[in-house]
């Protein structure tokens, strides 16, 4: 949300929802940096001569809630000066008001709506520049091969969430199954610890990263637990996690054939030729996305594309694929340290090849 060309966004709770809100907001034109946690969103958006034209923040964040982060800037920034908008998984009006009594100025309920998303932050960035729009799918962003129907998924709103972009939903329930396959084990062992609130976190993500690929019944068990976790109503906890282990099967499940699905048509029989490689272009690419990733810029996910591009079938998939996940959750300090040593391996290549 650009004022003198910058903006400012405190990243949503989960690397599911994260890549969703960050797409949305770069086809609606807007340039943001974005930030893992509430501390950084404070250092940012008060350094002096930041120019931010808005903040928009998750509720709940690892280090700083958003309450705490709108209170921490209104001591020191008016709203004039920097809207603060929250994204929050509560739709209730008395989540509004907490926001509200917080320093916050307007709020948006995830699962988030693309075109409420835009709306409100037309309302705030108003002098900032015409208004934003979001592009309309093309055919065939629309046609990504994911079917009419999945178990376990109500896919029409989740469609609608990703813009019409069957791609962007299919690679997100994706990462949903990369990031919660694992979810019945886990809630298991929480429930077992008794560590309530990390069982309430893990099931605020769950249910936000849910609502988004519209795994709807997981979503609602998911919230159900939330809610017994935070009242602290431990006599239910254990069937709670049950409805929710169940819930999830079958979206878990319906994931698992689009990923065999998409590792069928990777291991299909016509493969073509590897190109020849050029190290100089190599080593330009490693240097430029390594710029990119130190410097924080949103510029590094297509310069990791470029890099994924020239590095595709050469021995490197694993180390790539590491640099490309810390990418796509904008933790720029683990997509640093991967690349590293993705340029260490391909050094020690160059070395043998050139080497008599």
């Amino acid at each position: 949300a650009p004022r003198r060309g910058r903006g400012g966004w405190a990243a949503p709770a989960t690397p599911v929802t994260r890549p969703v809100a960050r797409e949305l907001l770069e086809e609606a034109g807007l340039a943001f940096p974005a930030v893992g946690g509430g501390g950084e969103a404070v250092r940012l958006a008060l350094e002096p001569g930041a120019g931010y034209a808005a903040l928009l923040t998750d509720v709940q964040m690892p280090d700083m809630d958003g309450f705490a982060v709108a209170r921490a800037i209104r001591r020191q920034c008016s709203p004039d000066r920097l809207p603060i908008i929250a994204m929050t998984a509560h739709a209730l009006e008395e989540e509004r008001r907490r926001c509200l009594d917080a320093g916050m100025d307007d709020h948006i309920a995830k699962p988030v709506e693309p075109h409420r998303l835009v709306a409100v932050l037309n309302r705030w960035l108003k002098p900032f520049g015409r208004p934003r729009t979001l592009p309309v799918a093309k055919a065939a962003e629309m046609d990504a091969g994911l079917p009419d129907s999945l178990e376990g998924f109500v896919l029409a709103p989740a469609l609608a969430r990703m813009n019409g972009r069957a791609g962007t939903l299919r690679r997100t329930i994706l990462d949903f199954l990369d990031r919660y396959g694992d979810a019945p084990v886990r809630l298991e062992h929480l429930r077992r610890a008794g560590d309530g609130p990390a069982l309430e976190r893990y099931a605020h993500g769950l249910r936000g990263s849910a609502g988004t690929v519209g795994a709807m019944a997981a979503g609602a068990a998911a919230a159900a637990l939330e809610l017994a976790a935070r009242e602290e109503r431990w006599e239910a906890v254990p069937g709670l996690v049950a409805d929710l282990s169940a819930a999830l099967g079958p979206a878990l499940a319906s994931a698992e054939t689009l990923r065999a699905a998409e590792v069928a048509v990777e291991i299909a029989p016509e493969i073509p030729a590897v190109p020849l490689l050029d190290p100089d272009k190599l080593d330009e690419a490693l240097r430029a996305l390594e710029e990119s990733l130190r410097s924080g810029s949103l510029s590094a996910a297509a310069r990791f594309d470029a890099l994924r591009g020239l590095l595709a079938g050469r021995g490197h998939d694993e180390a790539v694929d590491k640099v490309g996940r810390a990418v796509e959750e904008l933790d720029f300090a683990a997509a640093r340290a991967a690349l590293e040593r993705l340029t260490a391996a391909w050094t020690r290549e160059r070395d043998r090849e050139t080497t008599p």
